[in-house]
């Protein structure tokens, strides 16, 4: 009787075994193509753009490989380093200026009624589902001498002949803040929808000011949308090339022009790899400073 319990709690055991093993194995199938495929689309062409970036550039698209860092030199110096630090402030006033109009408009729409919710972010998703060359051309015929803004102002009698916008940093902000929008009031308006109105009320009912109340309450809870969207604005700021080939007449660079003339006009593959990489570690900065800023001030709160 004995023997015939150990047995069955031995099968039983077995019978787990071999299940967590087939689970194992299945999903060992299901991930293997999946990681094919992102090693052929990511980390191959990475690797690559890593070898691409310690190569020296031997004139008429030809390159040497090796160890060189005079690449990473070069975008640490003159044009280069000018270039990336005007890119930086760039993308620092665009996400601030993104932030400030997203961050009331996500508010509203978190606090009105679900019936409406999906009318008011359809509103901004619309313009984002077409293509941004399209969005951007739009705004180019809206800023032209002969474009809407100005033939108002002019039949309005508000100016004596059409204002110079395009080709201005107006231009290329208003572009950018434009294009980049939608990706800060999403993650911002979903993180609000979880704010308790009860306790926006009880706080008022204690003598809460709307500082307090904001400081308290509404900035811990929409902070991991915030911190969302400052990496899907900042990043592509620094980078997106054609706004500021458009809006701003070629007067206002950015590193995304720079990797865009290196590997199509100047055919400087091996400095145009290494603006690309350095472009992708400060990217990692800002995501790595973002969700440590939010993991920190996540543990202030639970230690209150």
């Amino acid at each position: 009787m004995k023997e015939s319990t150990e047995e069955k709690v031995l099968t039983a055991s077995q019978r787990k075994s071999l299940v967590r093993r087939r689970n194992m194995m299945g999903q060992g199938t299901t991930m293997g193509p999946m990681m094919l495929w992102n090693a052929a689309l990511f980390i191959f062409p990475l690797i690559y753009l890593i070898v691409l970036s310690f190569a020296t550039n031997s004139g008429f698209g030809k390159m040497t490989y090796g160890l060189s860092f005079e690449n990473f030199k070069a975008v640490f110096s003159g044009t280069y380093r000018t270039v990336l630090f005007s890119s930086l402030k760039m993308a620092f006033w665009v996400t601030i200026l993104v932030s400030v109009f997203a961050y009331p408009y996500a508010y509203f729409v978190a606090r009105k009624p679900k019936k409406y919710q999906s009318l008011l972010i359809l509103l901004i998703m619309i313009p984002s589902w077409t293509n941004s060359l399209l969005r951007v051309y739009a705004i180019q015929n809206l800023m032209s001498t002969n474009g809407i803004i100005n033939t108002i102002l002019v039949n309005l009698h508000i100016v004596n002949e059409p204002i110079q916008m395009l080709s201005t940093d107006f231009a290329v902000y208003f572009g950018m803040v434009f294009t980049t929008i939608p990706f800060m009031i999403l993650p911002l308006y979903s993180n609000m929808q979880k704010i308790d109105t009860s306790v926006l009320e009880a706080g008022r009912d204690l003598g809460a000011t709307n500082f307090q109340l904001f400081w308290k309450v509404i900035f811990p809870v929409s902070l991991p949308g915030l911190s969302s969207g400052i990496v899907l604005v900042f990043i592509p700021a620094m980078a997106n090339f054609f706004i500021t080939d458009m809006l701003g007449g070629g007067k206002s660079i950015n590193v995304g022009n720079v990797i865009q003339s290196q590997f199509s006009t100047s055919n400087n593959w091996p400095m145009g790899s290494a603006v690309s990489i350095v472009l992708m570690v400060i990217s990692c900065i800002v995501i790595l400073g973002c969700n440590k800023f939010v993991d920190v001030k996540a543990h202030a709160r639970k230690g209150r």
